[in-house]
């Protein structure tokens, strides 16, 4: 039984730790370039080292043998790209929303400890990451609207108007 995990957006030269049994094979490649890392009989939580991999798209593969275990797309992104407000945002909103996920589902790893964009959450409850996530929702949100009022696009509002004699 493989498993399809959720897709990982990263920047050139940060590490992924994978949460793999030990014993595996971890495979990291595309189809232009084929297997770029590789790493039999890996330790428990292998972290891969990303500096030497080239920008764009990847599959992570583990396999126990010769039977696949799970799958993840990898993007790796320029260290230099610029990243909007708006996207990290975005990317924050998702990242909290896996970590809710991941606590819903009684994962173990995700009961203790979690980083989300340098922020360590340690046993934080449901409804402080909840809180969390809305904060920053929020924060998209009034983004959006200051970017639609420049462009000249503004909710519609009722005007009241008052005729006295």
């Amino acid at each position: 039984m493989s498993l399809e995990l959720i897709p990982l957006v990263i920047r050139k030269g940060e590490k992924i730790t994978l949460a793999n049994e030990e014993g595996v094979t971890i495979q990291v490649g595309n189809n232009s370039k084929g297997i770029i890392y590789q790493v039999d009989d890996s330790p428990a939580n292998h972290e891969i080292k990303t500096l030497d991999f080239a920008e764009g798209k990847y599959t992570i593969v583990i396999t126990f043998d010769d039977e696949l275990v799970s799958m993840q797309e990898l993007t790796v992104l320029p260290v230099f790209a610029k990243q909007s407000k708006k996207e990290y945002l975005r990317e924050t909103i998702a990242l909290i929303e896996q970590v809710i996920f991941a606590r819903l589902s009684g994962d173990e790893a995700a009961l203790s400890q979690m980083t989300v964009k340098g922020n360590t959450f340690a046993y934080e409850s449901l409804g402080v990451l909840q809180q969390l996530k809305t904060d920053y929702e929020r924060q998209l949100s009034k983004l959006i609207q200051a970017e639609r009022r420049k462009q000249g696009i503004s909710p519609i509002k009722n005007i009241k108007l008052r005729l006295t004699r």
